[in-house]
């Protein structure tokens, strides 16, 4: 479990040239066929019913025990407390509820990545 699932700002976020943004949505369409791998995204304009305050993820170990990892400015945190890990675990499921998924995530990464195009095109101009 993972709440690296991505934002529809932080999809739409263009810190580089215009047509890099259409590249990166197809590796992304291209990994999220692989069958371990589920896309989830937040849309833009949809309010979410948690707080997603900074990056964590949510291993589950072979043994069946769990442990969540945190990422801050200045470091990595690892929960083991079962009561953490069990709000970190309720704070993904909310944001999952929140998110588009399967087929409707890939049809709204389709239509950023031709937005993408579009402007790339505008700004070849």
């Amino acid at each position: 479990m993972s709440a690296e699932d991505a934002t529809g700002a932080a999809l739409r976020f263009r810190p580089v040239p215009h047509d890099a943004p259409a590249a990166q949505y197809d590796k992304i369409l291209s990994v999220a066929t692989l069958p371990s791998v589920s896309l989830s995204i937040l849309p833009t304009g949809v309010r979410p019913s948690a707080v997603h305050a900074h990056p964590f993820v949510i291993h589950t170990l072979p043994d069946g025990s769990q442990l969540t990892t945190i990422e801050t400015y200045t470091r990595e945190l690892t929960l083991t407390d079962p009561e953490e890990i069990r709000i970190y675990s309720q704070v993904y499921d909310s944001l999952l509820a929140d998110s588009a998924t399967g087929k409707q995530a890939r049809q709204l990464l389709e239509t950023m990545r031709a937005e993408a195009l579009d402007s790339a095109e505008s700004q070849a101009r």
